[in-house]
C-alpha cells in the first residue's frame, strides 16, 4: 500500500475523532444528552448520522480491497487527500465559529443568538459541507470504485437532507424572524 493511499484511509477514518479533539470548544462536551423537549426526530436524525458514518467510513475499505474498478493516479488521489483536508478545515473552522453552541445533537442554548458571521456568512450549513468534503473525494480514492461513491453520495444526501430539514425547522422556532433573515441573507 502507497503512502497516499494510508493517508486517505487515515483521513477518512480519523476524520471524527480528530476533529472531536481539536474542534470542539472546551466547554461543551462531546457526550451531550439530547434535551428531552426535543423532537424524536433528532433521535432518528442521530441514528441516520451514525449509520451513514458508518457504511461511508467501512464501505471502501471493503470494496476496495475486493472489486477497485478505477485505476487512479497517484497524482489524482493526491488532489483527493487535499481536498479531504479542505473537508477537515471546513468543518473545523465552522465548529470554532460556534464555539460552545457546536454539538452533535441538534439543540439550541437559551441565550443563544443566530452565528452569521465567519464562515457562516458565506454557507448556512458548513458542518455538513465539510462532511462532504471529506467523505466523497475519500470514498473514492479509497475504494476506487464508482458504485461506492454513488451509494455513499446517496446517503450523504439523504442524510444531510433530513437533518438540514430538522435543523431548519428548529432554528426558525428558536430564534423566529432572526433566522429567517439570516435563511434569505
Amino acid at each position: 500500500m502507497k503512502t497516499i493511499d494510508i493517508l486517505i484511509l487515515l483521513g477518512g477514518v480519523l476524520y471524527t475523532p480528530i476533529l472531536e479533539r481539536i474542534g470542539r470548544h472546551k466547554s461543551s462536551s462531546s457526550r451531550e444528552l439530547i434535551n428531552k423537549n426535543q423532537s424524536t426526530d433528532v433521535t432518528t436524525s442521530q441514528y441516520i448520522s451514525w449509520s451513514v458514518i458508518f457504511i461511508c467510513n467501512y464501505l471502501p475499505i471493503v470494496v476496495g480491497h475486493v472489486h477497485p474498478s478505477l485505476d487512479l493516479s497517484e497524482n489524482i488521489k493526491w488532489i483527493l487527500f487535499g481536498i479531504i483536508l479542505l473537508g477537515y478545515y471546513v468543518r473545523y473552522t465552522a465548529m470554532r465559529t460556534l464555539g460552545k453552541y457546536f454539538t452533535r445533537t441538534l439543540k439550541t442554548e437559551q441565550n443563544q443568538k443566530v452565528i452569521q458571521e465567519g464562515i457562516y456568512s458565506y454557507v448556512r450549513h458548513p458542518g455538513y459541507l465539510g462532511n462532504a468534503i471529506v467523505w466523497l473525494p475519500y470514498n473514492l480514492g479509497y475504494s476506487q470504485n464508482i458504485w461506492c461513491l454513488s451509494i455513499c453520495l446517496i446517503l450523504i444526501t439523504v442524510y444531510t437532507s433530513h437533518r438540514t430539514f430538522v435543523e431548519e425547522d428548529m432554528m426558525v422556532q428558536q430564534f423566529g424572524d432572526a433566522y429567517r433573515k439570516y435563511q434569505k441573507s
